[in-house]
C-alpha cells in the first residue's frame, strides 16, 4: 500500500494489510524496520490530519521482532501504521518454519519476551508566553487527560496558539496508545528540549 493509503498498489483493493491479506496477531510479517516480525496487538482509532485538521481512521499494528534479515535474535518492539506491514511471502513462511524447527530453545525464548509499552506522543506549539503564565497553564492541564480536539480546543479557549509567533512546544503523551470512545487519549507530559 502507499504511505497513508488504504488501497494496495499491487492489487488496488481496499484493505489495510497488504494484497488483501487481513492480517492478525500472531501473524509473522515485515515491518517497516528489516527483520522477521510477529503482531502481537492492532488498534483502530480516528485520528486528526494535522495538514487539513480533518478526522480521518487509523489502524496501527504493533509487533515484535523474532530474527534480523540474516536470522540472528533480533528482540525488539515497535508500532507503525497499518500501511507499512505486508506478510511474508510463501518461501519465506517455509524458511522460518524451518528455522524454528532447529532453534526451537529461541522460539520459546520469543515467545516469552514480553514487548515494551509504546506510547503515542504529540506535540503542539503555543505562542510564546511569560514563563508564569506557562506554569499556571501547564500546571492546569497535567492532570486531565484529552483528546487531540479536546487539546486543540483548550490552546484556542486560552487563547495560546500560533497564529503570529511561535513560543513553545507541549508534549503529549497517549500512554500504550490509550483509547477512548474510539480516539486516543493523551495527558501533558513536558515541554521538549528541541
Amino acid at each position: 500500500t502507499s504511505r497513508g493509503s488504504p488501497y494496495c498498489m499491487l492489487c488496488g483493493r481496499p484493505h489495510w494489510g497488504a494484497c488483501g491479506v487481513i492480517m492478525k496477531v500472531g501473524d509473522f510479517v515485515h515491518s517497516y524496520t528489516k527483520g522477521i516480525w510477529q503482531i502481537y496487538r492492532i488498534i483502530k482509532y480516528k485520528n486528526i490530519k494535522f495538514q487539513n485538521n480533518k478526522q480521518e481512521k487509523k489502524v496501527t499494528v504493533f509487533l515484535k521482532r523474532f530474527i534480523s534479515t540474516s536470522y540472528k535474535k533480533s528482540f525488539s518492539e515497535e508500532c507503525c501504521d497499518s500501511s507499512f506491514v505486508y506478510p511474508l511471502s510463501d518461501d519465506e513462511i517455509l524458511e522460518l518454519n524451518s528455522f524454528i524447527e532447529k532453534n526451537k530453545d529461541l522460539f520459546k525464548q520469543f515467545n516469552n519476551y514480553m514487548p515494551k509499552p509504546i506510547d503515542a506522543i504529540l506535540n503542539i506549539k503555543i505562542r510564546k508566553i511569560e514563563r508564569e503564565e506557562l506554569k499556571q497553564f501547564t500546571e492546569l492541564i497535567k492532570q486531565k487527560k484529552m483528546t487531540y480536539r479536546e487539546i486543540n480546543k483548550y490552546i484556542v479557549q486560552n487563547n495560546l496558539n500560533t497564529e503570529k509567533s511561535y513560543g513553545y512546544t507541549l508534549q503529549f503523551v497517549s500512554n500504550n496508545f490509550e483509547i477512548k470512545n474510539g480516539n486516543l487519549v493523551y495527558q501533558y507530559s513536558k515541554i521538549p528540549d528541541f
